[in-house]
């Protein structure tokens, strides 16, 4: 049976949207969480991701960072996923990128940073 929980709400208590939120997913292939990015990923997001980071269950099985939402993204964000990547290897999670549009795309593919993350819908 598939369900889904969703851990981040849209708005926090100042009223300002979030852009960042988790979805939490079981299925008969285990426990997918996903992190769906909203807009600008950069160093202002370091809060939210730190956040959405600390929600992940122990159980999970794969984490999922969508990006097909991300309007800009920096280094202080391509730093927060090499981040996520190093917790996701020492706790056996597998860690797979989605939806990496036309403007994430080329500040993953500079410096070969591709060559480290796996990717689901990448062309």
């Amino acid at each position: 049976m598939l369900s889904a929980h969703s851990y981040l709400n849209d708005m926090d208590g100042s009223g300002v949207v979030k852009n960042i939120h988790v979805v939490e997913w079981a299925s008969e292939n285990g426990l997918e969480v996903v992190i769906i990015i909203y807009g600008s990923f950069d160093v202002r997001r370091q809060f939210e991701f730190s956040e959405a980071f600390r929600l992940i269950p122990e159980k999970a099985d794969r984490i999922i960072v969508d990006l097909e939402k991300t309007t800009y993204i920096d280094y202080a964000a391509v730093g927060m996923l090499l981040g996520l990547r190093t917790y996701s290897i020492i706790n056996g999670i597998e860690l797979r990128l989605r939806n990496c549009n036309n403007v994430v795309r080329p500040l993953i593919q500079r410096d070969c940073i591709d060559t480290v993350f796996n990717f689901d819908e990448y062309d």
